[in-house]
């Protein structure tokens, strides 16, 4: 089959020297190939045969490459193509943030009515506090709902500890790419739900809880490094939200395991065109590692900001920061890398940023934008690093463009 399709490459080479009606030839064979051969839908559909002898023809013709972003994954090399590399790369971090519940303030209940509305005292938001406390300590379901939460009584204040997980991607074996809304994430109230005497929470007529959203304010925040069996502190060198961007640095660089670097280099997501072959290494739902393949469906999308996507304190990003992909974007999968190959060489072209259900809409942040605030506080904190050959080679497609882009 193989020898077929390269004696079929070889004569297009020959073919496409010749003049126009050759394409007309070229069709020709390619039907011909198709029926002779029988190629199954399994192997290759048959309407994107062209795109797979292009493909071929890449590979066989290295000089005949055209230093775009293809359109499909299969100028990519897969027997050099390692995922696991990748997978290494990826950290998690853990966001700690310690809030205290303002029991001060009146709390509301649901259909926006209040404790005071509904002819009760703000008094007894202490007690329903201490019951549920106490309910947890007793209730193992109620207490894993929790997801190593903590609701906790500290003098006369009442606190509540959330951890919250993230993906990361290290990078110079001390600093972790994550976004504004894993490293930021805020919590504005505390929603508990209100129970009967009898422990048992009181519905909704759709069966849904009835909760009492609690004012809380957070007091302090860390970060901490997962890696196997080890936890490291870690501290924010920069974030931004209107990017959704944030590095994290590692206080003391001797680990057990240490991080794991990308094995790829940035790319210029700047020359994206739609239809752009796309793949998305995620985590959904902080289950396992999960890849994913897809195409760019928006380069420019206006309406983004328009959009409900981020926590209260992170607005939406505008259209030049993100484009779209057709990839299913999962919750847990913020932070992921988005790759693209071109001429069959795989860059980082962006970082998943979010989904806005029901309308199949796939935000990722731009690798380009993505540096713009990076890259900046990176040679601040190692200017050391800068000058090095690997930093100028990791990051060249980006320093490229941004070079190319002060010249115009």
């Amino acid at each position: 089959m193989k020898k077929g399709l390269y004696g079929l490459l070889a004569g297009i080479l020959l073919l496409g020297s010749t003049g126009c009606s050759d394409y007309v030839k070229r069709d020709e064979v390619a039907k011909d190939y198709v029926k002779k051969e029988e190629v199954s839908a399994n192997y290759v559909r048959k309407d994107n045969l062209e795109d797979y002898i292009n493909s071929a023809f890449k590979r066989k013709f290295p000089d005949a490459v055209d230093g775009k972003y293809d359109f499909n994954g299969s100028f990519v090399d897969w027997n050099k193509f390692d995922i696991s590399e990748l997978v290494k790369a990826k950290q998690t971090v853990e966001v700690e943030v310690i809030y205290e519940v303002d029991i001060n303030d009146n709390p509301r209940v649901f259909l926006g009515l209040t404790l005071e509305d509904m002819g009760a005292k703000n008094g007894i938001v202490r007690g329903r506090l201490d019951s549920f406390i106490e309910m947890l300590k007793s209730n193992k379901e109620l207490r894993e709902s929790f997801k190593g939460n903590e609701l906790y009584k500290k003098g006369d204040g009442y606190f509540f500890k959330s951890k919250l997980p993230g993906i990361a991607t290290g990078v110079f074996d001390k600093y972790l790419f994550t976004l504004d809304h894993i490293a930021n994430a805020v919590l504005e109230t505390l929603p508990l739900p209100v129970m009967s005497f009898m422990g048992v929470p009181y519905q909704l007529p759709n069966g849904e809880p009835i909760v009492m959203r609690v004012p809380i304010k957070e007091v302090s925040r860390k970060y901490d490094l997962l890696v196997g069996k080890e936890r490291k502190k870690l501290t924010k060198l920069t974030s931004q939200s209107k990017v959704d961007v944030a590095v994290l640095k590692l206080k003391d660089s001797i680990l057990t395991n240490p991080i794991t670097s990308l094995p790829y280099k940035f790319g210029d997501s700047n020359e994206l065109k739609l239809g752009n072959w796309v793949m998305v290494v995620g985590k959904p739902l902080q289950m396992d590692d999960n890849t994913r393949f897809g195409t760019v469906t928006n380069t420019y999308p206006l309406g983004v900001s328009k959009l409900p996507v981020g926590n209260s304190k992170n607005p939406p990003s505008a259209a030049e920061d993100v484009f779209m992909i057709s990839s299913l974007v999962i919750p847990g999968d913020s932070g992921g890398l988005v790759l693209a190959a071109k001429d069959g060489n795989i860059e980082i072209v962006g970082f998943v940023e979010a989904v806005v259900e029901g309308a199949n809409a796939n935000i990722v942040t731009r690798s380009n934008r993505y540096l713009d605030v990076v890259l900046p506080a990176i040679v601040k904190d190692n200017p050391e690093l800068a000058k090095t050959n690997e930093f100028k080679e990791f990051f060249g497609n980006y320093l490229k463009a941004k070079d190319e882009g002060l010249k115009k």
